[in-house]
């Protein structure tokens, strides 16, 4: 099962072709273990990796957009954190206002928040924040068109 799945990542990794895995998963003639400069000298493209942190400065972000009970973006000048909190938040709506508990002049993994109502509903249950992840805006809509939300900003 590891050969399997160590000889999935180099194929995604481009670092074995095709014709070097036996159709029986035995090792083919041409099977070496990759070294560390191998690796090093193939990296994958840069949008493979991704960015996150566990905080970010309160001056990063100049709205919060709910896109549903457990998908939160904090929008800046210079770029979009994707925060998917830690468990669903009973509540929470893409049309509620987020009051961030935040610490100094910054917003951290574990921090909380509660969405207040726009209109009738009642205010949400606290919410826990996770990681934050940068993301770009094709990605954005992307997660819009998923989960059925539209195209407004938060506050």
């Amino acid at each position: 099962m590891r050969r399997v799945m160590l000889t999935a990542g180099m194929l995604a990794l481009g670092l074995a072709s095709p014709s070097s895995v036996a159709a029986d998963n035995e090792p083919a003639e041409d099977d070496a273990p990759l070294d560390v400069e191998t690796i090093l000298a193939n990296p994958l493209d840069e949008d493979a990796y991704r960015t996150s942190r566990h905080c970010i400065s309160t001056n990063t972000y100049d709205g919060v957009e709910i896109l549903d009970d457990s998908t939160v973006l904090f929008r800046g000048r210079r770029g979009i954190w994707l925060n998917r909190l830690a468990r669903p938040c009973r509540g929470l709506r893409w049309d509620s206002i987020p009051t961030v508990e935040s610490h100094g002049s910054r917003v951290c993994e574990h921090d909380r928040f509660r969405g207040q109502p726009r209109s009738g509903f009642p205010e949400s249950m606290t919410c826990t924040l996770g990681k934050f992840e940068k993301i770009d805006e094709v990605q954005v809509e992307g997660l819009r068109a998923a989960r059925g939300v539209g195209s407004g900003r938060g506050s």
